[in-house]
């Protein structure tokens, strides 16, 4: 309870000192399948090291969690928050702060769609494509350690196939999607700037932001 007081009342200051973008306010609705009606979930941003709790709503009778407000919050990476907290996952605060997403409490990330916001139906094309490539390649570089002593067919077919996967990813980044990321880019390090970067890998905050610094270094 200590704890949660300490964060509220942390929130209370960086509401007033984060500043609110615009009067127009924000208006996020966040469905997912499992949630229970009357449940509280939440709504937190990073600040430094640490999640701040922003703001909280309760399930309604049809499975959505409507976050509102007067002041827009700044931009950059939010997390919903369900009860339990054993599972939550990040969403970018974009400019206009008025959309809504649906999933499902059994994979946040594989069932997400999104309407009304761009950067967040990136955000999650990107998390689901590295998925997909990570699984790929995974078994491809045990066997690479395998064989890497041995050089035969096998192993040229591994280092094509690892060479096809890179490529890949790649040619991703080439896209025009890619570039739409330049203000997600900065939004993220506008949130975590005062955290060394090097600390940033080391922690692995969360999954978000271990694929952000991936498409940095791309």
């Amino acid at each position: 309870m200590k704890h949660y007081f300490t964060q509220i009342v942390a929130v209370i200051f960086l509401s007033s000192a984060a500043v609110a973008e615009s009067s127009e306010g924000y208006n996020i609705k966040i469905t997912a399948k499992g949630l229970k009606p009357s449940s509280m979930c939440q709504l937190a941003r990073y600040y430094g090291d640490k999640q701040y709790i922003v703001d909280s709503a309760k399930v309604n009778d049809k499975g959505e969690v409507v976050f509102k407000g007067e002041e827009k919050w700044p931009q950059g990476i939010y997390l919903f928050v369900p009860p339990g907290k054993n599972k939550y996952f990040d969403f970018v605060m974009d400019e206009g702060q008025n959309f809504s997403i649906e999933t499902d409490t059994m994979n946040f990330i594989k069932s997400m769609k999104v309407k009304g916001s761009e950067e967040n139906k990136f955000f999650y094309e990107y998390q689901n494509f590295m998925s997909g490539k990570q699984k790929q390649i995974e078994p491809l570089q045990g066997m690479y350690k395998r064989l890497k002593d041995k050089n035969n067919d096998s192993l040229k077919i591994v280092q094509e196939k690892i060479t096809e996967i890179d490529k890949e990813v790649k040619e991703y980044k080439l896209s025009k999607r890619w570039k739409s990321l330049k203000s997600l880019k900065l939004h993220f390090f506008q949130t975590v700037k005062k955290i060394p970067l090097l600390h940033i890998v080391i922690t692995k905050l969360t999954f978000s932001i271990t694929l952000i610094l991936q498409m940095i270094v791309y």
